[in-house]
C-alpha cells in the first residue's frame, strides 16, 4: 500500500494549492485566548502559498484573515 508523504493543501488567502516545490509557502498556528489573556489550547491554522509572499501582501492577507475567523478584532 502506498501513502503519499505531502498532502497538497490550499493556501488560506486565494485557495491555491500549495505543491511540494512550493519552499516559499509557511503555516502559521494562532493561539486562542481567553479572557485574561491565557492561551486555553485552541489555535487557528493558516496557510500561506510563496505567490502571496512573493507580492509582500501576506501581512495584510494574515490580517484580512484574523478578521474573518475573529481571532483579531
Amino acid at each position: 500500500m502506498f501513502f503519499p508523504t505531502f498532502v497538497f493543501s490550499p493556501s488560506s488567502a486565494t485557495n491555491r494549492l500549495i505543491t511540494a516545490k512550493d519552499h516559499a509557502s509557511v503555516q502559521i498556528n494562532i493561539g486562542h485566548l481567553d479572557d485574561n489573556g491565557v492561551y486555553t489550547g485552541q489555535y487557528t491554522t493558516f496557510a500561506l502559498s510563496g505567490f502571496i509572499r512573493a507580492q509582500v501582501c501576506s501581512i495584510f492577507e494574515l490580517k484580512v484573515l484574523t478578521r474573518i475567523y475573529s481571532i483579531i478584532v
